[in-house]
């Protein structure tokens, strides 16, 4: 079999990896990408996390909201990570109507603690590739991991056998990203930018 020394052969490559180490391989496409183009958030995905490990404050939000309880919590979300972001989110939660809703669940140091271990696994690592991030126009990242449904890390990947390099993709971040959009903004969003 030949080597593919395209971008999209590096690209598979490292989506295959991430796959065997436990990643979910994630296609952003109709409904879920407009969502995400919208909030940065694959609100699919985080409402399957919430949905599989946080059932009873899910269902109080459902009471409470109605028939726009998702809606309600992606907006309440978004609010959050824009005044606090990302990181402190992710370590300590949100409240929305009086109930805390965690986000991620740390490593626990040991499996002495059953409970926190399966917490623990509950969480959803997602790769995705080829996303197309904003409303204004049809630009894509090239690689996207997600923790259940946030984004945490962007990769521009440029393959030195095709004769791009590293800088290439500084100066693709440089020039062709907007600080502006949603998935780029300081803070709010995505904590690491990867170029490779």
């Amino acid at each position: 079999m030949p080597i593919d020394y395209t971008e999209k052969g590096f690209e598979e490559n490292i989506e295959s990896e991430l796959v065997r180490s436990g990643y979910i391989e994630r296609k952003l496409t109709g409904e879920s990408l407009d969502e995400f183009k919208q909030h940065a958030i694959d609100t699919e995905v985080f409402f399957q996390f919430l949905e599989a490990t946080q059932p009873k404050q899910l269902e109080k939000l459902k009471r409470a909201y109605k028939e726009n309880y998702k809606q309600k919590i992606i907006h309440r979300l978004s609010k959050e990570l824009s005044s606090r972001g990302m990181i402190d989110c992710l370590r300590h939660g949100v409240k929305d109507y009086g109930v805390k809703l965690t986000l991620a669940y740390n490593k626990p140091v040991s499996t002495m603690n059953r409970t926190l271990w399966e917490q623990y696994e509950q969480n959803l690592f997602t790769v995705s590739r080829q996303v197309y991030y904003s409303q204004k126009n049809n630009n894509s990242i090239d690689v996207l991991l997600s923790l259940n449904g946030l984004p945490i890390i962007v990769m521009e990947l440029k393959n030195h056998l095709t004769g791009q390099t590293v800088d290439n993709a500084k100066m693709q971040f440089k020039k062709d990203r907007d600080p502006n959009e949603l998935l780029f903004q300081f803070k709010k969003t995505c904590f690491s930018v990867f170029c490779s």
